[in-house]
């Protein structure tokens, strides 16, 4: 999950194209583990990343 915030930390690269690096086959599935790990979703991670 580190990793995944590193790279949603990259605005240019799609969730799911990041959820795909990581291992995920299914986006939502990856968007349902950082939830559940981080307690927001990785769009609302990187919306905070871009406007803090």
């Amino acid at each position: 999950m580190e990793r995944a915030k590193e790279l949603l930390g990259q605005p240019d690269i799609k969730i799911m194209d990041i959820a795909e690096r990581l291992g995920y086959a299914d986006n939502h599935y990856f968007s349902k583990a950082f939830r559940t790990y981080y307690h927001v979703t990785p769009t609302q991670y990187r919306n905070q990343l871009q406007n803090p």
